[in-house]
């Protein structure tokens, strides 16, 4: 497959780098927040390299490096974000410097809600694939919400351009039968007049013969001039029978019945992209406010209505507000016109504690009996306990680190230091 190379948006060593060695691991990491720490890196990527391999990133201009207290970790470079934001425009960005073109940037100093959230993100993305990532997740919201029925329409398309042509066809065959058919029709007629006006004829010579006995040369005439009008009758019927002629009325009727469904089916796909990215869209905000993460599975082929709502619930502390987002999350749901359901929930939990998942499993069930959710739900709970000791790194000599932040890792050290 040939490539292209967009030296227009930033170096061209860097750009081969992204697209040739690194465009995987970057749309992950991208898709999960930006950033992650040196020490997760060498798990994650073990195969490739461990920090030999994000090094090779580091030094393609693709990764920018930070400490947090004794930790080391990476956010994705200006020249990493212009490359996946602007590789697949079709705009030339050659005349304009590239220090100059869009694309944005990570802030060196992310909040603690930033850093672990996409670090959180990362690990769970290892855990439970790619529709964890940003992407990944609008994808899986997409193939469910929205009606996509392409190889349907096409079909219907093929149909109804082959109705066309068959109408096309039959006009044209018409079109040179139909003159002497309309003749053929009236000389059967003609004939068919003739030879009743014949009969009528012949049987009052026959009631005179009859009584008078005579007239019979003029009933012999009369008959044979029966006889060749029957004979002429049907051969014109021959005739007609072996004319191609075809009724268009029943091929119109299939078209427009055609092209009644394909227009339903646009519309159907119309609305559905309307009421379902009200949905997509409000479940992208809870995942940057929240950092809740929701998807749906199928569960049954026989039943494309039913859904699996799987949740993944991101928690440094415990997010006191998870339970309020999927309540909202099954209200938007029930309220859509999508004709969907959601008919079992399954919570993902990562946290970094592992006290969290107490509150968890006494608060699900009562949260979701207050909204008169009566399926079956279910909860896992992943604790990455080797993250507790990032919040080590968190103390007054982190000049960057926002007062309420510091209180809060303060807090969480304390709280571990007592377990």
């Amino acid at each position: 497959m040939k490539k292209i190379v967009r030296d227009d948006i930033i170096k061209l060593e860097s750009y081969v780098a992204a697209e040739f060695k690194f465009k995987e691991e970057l749309e992950i990491i991208k898709g999960c927040g930006g950033y992650f720490f040196l020490d997760q890196a060498k798990t994650l990527w073990a195969d490739k390299g461990g920090e030999y391999f994000v090094k090779k990133m580091e030094d393609a201009k693709l990764l920018t490096k930070s400490n947090f207290g004794s930790f080391v970790y990476y956010r994705l470079s200006t020249s990493a974000l212009k490359y996946l934001n602007l590789r697949d425009s079709e705009k030339d960005y050659s005349a304009t410097p590239k220090s100059k073109l869009p694309g944005g940037s990570l802030s060196p100093y992310p909040s603690d809600k930033v850093l672990f959230s996409s670090v959180l993100l990362l690990e769970m993305q290892n855990y439970f694939g790619d529709h964890l990532t940003r992407e990944g997740q609008i994808q899986n919201l997409k193939s469910v919400l929205l009606v996509d029925k392409q190889n349907e329409k096409n079909e219907i398309r093929d149909n109804i351009e082959k109705k066309k042509d068959t109408i096309q066809k039959i006009k044209l065959v018409n079109q040179f039968t139909e003159p002497p058919l309309v003749e053929i029709n009236k000389q059967i007629k003609e004939i068919k007049e003739k030879i009743q006006e014949l009969q009528k004829e012949l049987k009052l010579k026959q009631e005179e013969a009859s009584f008078f006995n005579k007239n019979k040369s003029e009933l012999e005439r009369i008959t044979g001039e029966i006889t060749s009008s029957e004979y002429f009758l049907s051969n014109l019927s021959t005739i007609k029978n072996n004319l191609k002629y075809f009724h268009l009325a029943e091929h119109e009727y299939h078209k427009n019945n055609l092209l009644l469904e394909l227009d339903s089916i646009e519309k159907e796909e119309e609305y559905s992209r309307v009421e379902g990215q009200k949905i997509i869209d409000m479940f992208m905000k809870y995942r940057d406010s929240g950092k809740v993460v929701f998807t749906f599975d199928q569960p049954r082929k026989d039943n494309p209505k039913a859904l699996n709502l799987v949740v993944y619930v991101l928690s440094v502390r415990f997010p006191s507000n998870y339970l309020g987002l999927i309540n909202n999350a099954i209200k938007l749901i029930r309220k859509s016109s999508l004709n969907i359901y959601v008919e079992n929930i399954l919570v993902v939990f990562g946290s970094v504690f592992s006290n969290d998942k107490n509150i968890l499993e006494t608060d699900m069930l009562k949260s979701l009996k207050q909204i008169g959710y009566t399926g079956r739900s279910e909860r896992m709970h992943y604790v990455f306990d080797k993250m507790q000791r990032y919040f080590e790194g968190a103390s007054s000599e982190i000049s960057y680190i926002k007062k309420r932040d510091l209180e809060s890792y303060q807090m969480l050290s304390e709280k571990l230091s007592r377990e």
